[in-house]
């Protein structure tokens, strides 16, 4: 059985033991989210405000304007991939739900258990902390900090007293709204640094490409009776593949429509391409790709856990971060929205919010669900 579902088993099966056996010290909130409430961190919270305060009111002020440029930036963006699966079937989705070490049925995204675990805990963490920080900055008791479960998902939280903060400037409380997104895209940031410039390189001196990796197969498409998960393309058309880019070369010169040679680690095929939905003339499998390597390092496997554990730390901090921002609801975004509306428009803004809200929300929803819909319809 794999190892990543394995754990993944196991660590939630622990969850759900542990919230039973400590149900009294839990607060259960709309039944699917379980908190803990301590005081750990707070002390670590005044010491930074004691020891940083300009900097961290300073950050609070980039975040308001950074804060509010990404929310133009989700919305933008979601409405964007919303038009691309309307006009195109076959386009793959840029927002899928995530749970370490389960493969999603329909998603081509897959996170392995504990570097997914290690990622949702850093981006939660920093999240928080740059939420109570920029607080406290500002003059606001932060009450308890915590531990919990959204569902089956590890959560952090600082708990500010929301009448203190109300009380305060309008762009106070967005600096403490935006801070936490901003401060995930910081942390994204130095992720991109580390990936760049240390990582990346150690891995590719310790590895050596070997092939292309087959991740996932789509439905409707030539490659669906013919590949497999796991296959490891070495060859197409009697030209020998070693990396994506000799792959997608290949591919650039293949019209759709044609019959291609395949050969893999372990068996040879033909197939007849279909037609490539991003680029009309060209061929397309209608697989998922990834790099193939094999080891020449004997800490390969160590490097590689890392450079994979600090990609998803990006990802997860830059996504999360802007999904955080989306005008909607309880999201920092929502809350953003909130106080602006309020601040120009008074009572009549509470009314314009549930309304942005409510039709950011379904954005939201239309862009989970239409690849599956289309999916339906390919099939």
């Amino acid at each position: 059985m794999d190892f990543n579902l394995v754990s993944a088993l196991l660590f939630y099966v622990a969850v759900g033991i542990l919230i039973f056996i400590f149900r009294r010290k839990f607060k259960v909130y709309y039944k699917i989210a379980f908190l803990y409430k301590t005081k750990f961190g707070l002390k670590a919270i005044d010491w930074v405000v004691k020891k940083f305060g300009c900097v961290v009111r300073g950050f609070g002020v980039v975040s308001r304007y950074l804060g509010i440029v990404g929310m133009g930036v989700i919305v933008f963006f979601l409405a964007a991939n919303l038009v691309k699966l309307i006009k195109n079937p076959a386009a793959a989705g840029a927002v899928s739900l995530v749970i370490p070490g389960v493969r999603i049925p329909g998603s081509a995204v897959y996170i392995p258990f504990w570097q997914g675990i290690i990622a949702i805990f850093v981006v939660v963490l920093v999240h928080e902390f740059a939420h109570g920080i920029v607080g406290k900055a500002i003059g606001t008791k932060i009450k308890n900090t915590g531990f919990g479960f959204f569902a089956i998902f590890p959560i952090a939280f600082v708990e500010p007293d929301e009448k203190q903060l109300k009380k305060k400037d309008w762009k106070k409380q967005i600096d403490v709204f935006a801070a936490g997104p901003v401060m995930n895209f910081v942390v994204g940031g130095i992720c991109f640094l580390l990936l760049a410039f240390l990582l990346y390189p150690a891995v590719g001196n310790a590895f050596e490409a070997n092939g292309v990796l087959v991740k996932g197969v789509m439905r409707g498409f030539p490659a669906e009776d013919l590949f497999k998960e796991g296959d490891i393309i070495i060859g197409l058309n009697g030209f020998q593949i070693k990396t994506v880019e000799e792959f997608k070369q290949i591919m650039m010169n293949i019209s759709a429509g044609s019959v291609v040679h395949v050969e893999t680690v372990d068996r040879e095929f033909d197939v007849k391409v279909a037609e490539n939905p991003d680029m009309p003339g060209k061929g397309y499998f209608g697989i998922y790709i990834t790099q193939s390597f094999r080891k020449v390092h004997r800490f390969a496997s160590v490097l590689l856990f890392l450079l994979t554990l600090f990609a998803w730390m990006l990802n997860l901090n830059i996504g999360i971060g802007l999904i955080n921002l989306l005008p909607a609801g309880p999201l920092d975004g929502g809350r953003i929205l909130f106080v602006l509306l309020k601040r120009f428009f008074g009572k009549k803004g509470e009314r314009i919010f549930r309304h942005v809200s409510a039709l950011m929300l379904l954005l939201l929803v239309l862009n989970f669900v239409f690849p599956y819909f289309n999916m339906l319809l390919i099939r």
